[in-house]
């Protein structure tokens, strides 16, 4: 694409050199369709199980927690 003035431009160059542009810009935005790394869902499933918060025996679950938090606010209320 040599260098050209826009104001010699007829409307036709001028709109087949924005189509031009915003073609090379697009193909600059496209990402790669192939992930980096492609992990099963088996996989994604296990790491998530060993990392989910758990709770100790004797101690309450998380979802005991919030109730019992619940039910205080409800009373001061």
């Amino acid at each position: 694409m040599g260098k050209r003035v826009i104001a010699d431009l007829t409307v036709e160059e001028l709109k087949a050199l924005i189509a031009e542009v915003v073609d090379e810009r697009l193909q600059l935005w496209q990402k790669p369709q192939s992930p980096k790394e492609s992990r099963s869902a088996k996989d994604i499933l296990s790491k998530m199980d060993k990392i989910r918060m758990k709770s100790k025996p004797r101690e309450p679950t998380l979802s005991q927690i919030i109730i019992e938090e619940r039910n205080k606010w409800r009373e001061v209320m």
